[in-house]
């Protein structure tokens, strides 16, 4: 078993089931220049001098339609990011810029126009290329999950930080009180974003969900419920203001080894004034993710609590008000997990993470769901 890492308070850790070593981003930042077009990046086949098997994989993922995917993450082999693009047929890696850590996140509000942050950095493609984009030092500079309403609107959040981009630069913006951990968030407006996460007191007896509402200008809390005394939100969806679904852990589902049949999984959804719970299935494993593809169709994904017997791979539907379990899919007999997805419609979602091969090394993973079934769409591995 391997647990990749992942950023500060995201405790619904990718568990693949091999015999790799723990595989985690590495290298200090690049600071860029002041513009996005100021300083274009290294490509990410840069060959590695260390031996040893590949160690790569797809931890985010934003589709603006069936043709025009782009997924981020990191060749911990070389220490560079990662960074492919889906045009319908293939994978096929892109410029990724001269970051030396891992890329956790990504949105793109068009084809010509994504953003990815990671590690203190951010990356903006520009439907040619990527560019390394300034970021705010100190407090503030750690976001680790952003989300794009359009060009020229940003929201990038993280543990104790949240930053906002106006089209030209990044500035901070401060958090209601410190102690808030934000892993997600989710922007379906420019003057509308839902960020969730979970803050934990002084003692650490206890961890409560949270989530803020950015209005443009400040921070609102929603208040959303917390099940039981340890609680996180790990995943937004938002198709509008009022239709927006959250998913999280409970209890300590997140600490191995866990009990059979723990009860892990919980949602929300969020109609612009209130929270309401989501039924649950009898025994769901950890999920990390989700995107609604429609106001009333959600897919989540994560991996398994090591007692579902689903090969360590995980993944949920929603059909209105109830979650289902779909027939699921873990290539090859080695181990694989999924930790990015997104949709463009109800019956078209990408899901993307990791995929342990025969040789002990990992590989990028991506899979389509077209409402019924998955399938496994090969990627492009990074020349070492």
């Amino acid at each position: 078993m391997i647990i990749l890492n992942r950023p500060a308070h995201r405790t619904a850790a990718i568990m693949i089931l091999g015999a790799l070593a723990t595989v985690c981003g590495c290298g200090s930042p690049v600071t860029a220049g002041t513009s996005p077009a100021a300083t274009q990046g290294t490509a990410t086949t840069v060959a590695s001098s260390s031996p040893g098997p590949p160690r790569s994989y797809l931890t985010a993922v934003s589709c603006v339609n069936s043709t025009f995917c782009v997924a981020v993450g990191a060749d911990s082999g070389t220490g560079r990011s990662l960074a492919e693009r889906w045009n319908g047929r293939r994978w096929r890696i892109m410029d990724a810029g001269a970051v030396t850590s891992r890329l956790s996140s990504v949105s793109c509000p068009s084809t010509t126009f994504c953003m990815a942050v990671g590690n203190a950095s951010a990356q903006l493609w520009d439907g040619t290329r990527w560019w390394a984009v300034k970021t705010p030092q100190g407090a503030g500079s750690r976001v680790q999950a952003v989300s794009c309403a359009a060009r020229r609107f940003c929201l990038a959040v993280g543990s104790d930080a949240a930053q906002v981009w106006n089209g030209v630069s990044w500035r901070v913006v401060s958090l209601p009180r410190p102690g808030i951990g934000l892993q997600a968030v989710s922007c379906p407006a420019v003057s509308y974003c839902l960020a969730v996460g979970s803050e934990q007191n002084h003692a650490g007896t206890r961890s409560l969900s949270r989530a803020l509402h950015w209005t443009g200008r400040n921070w609102r809390a929603t208040h959303p419920p917390s099940p039981g005394r340890f609680a996180n939100l790990s995943g937004i969806s938002c198709r509008t203001r009022a239709t927006c679904v959250a998913i999280g852990w409970r209890g300590h589902c997140h600490q191995l080894p866990q009990p059979l049949g723990q009860h892990c999984f919980f949602s929300l959804r969020w109609d612009g004034r209130t929270w309401t719970p989501l039924p649950s299935p009898a025994r769901t494993p950890l999920v990390a993710n989700v995107a609604c593809g429609s106001a009333t169709a959600c897919l989540a994904v994560g991996d398994c609590n090591l007692t579902a017997n689903c090969r360590g791979i995980m993944a949920l539907v929603l059909h209105g008000r109830a979650w289902h379990q779909p027939p699921a899919l873990a290539p090859g007999e080695h181990g694989s997990s999924l930790e990015g997805v997104s949709c463009w419609r109800r019956s078209g979602c990408i899901a993307t993470g990791g995929a342990v091969n025969s040789a002990g090394g990992l590989l990028p993973l991506a899979q389509s769901w077209n409402g019924l079934r998955w399938r496994v769409l090969p990627t492009a591995a990074p020349v070492r």
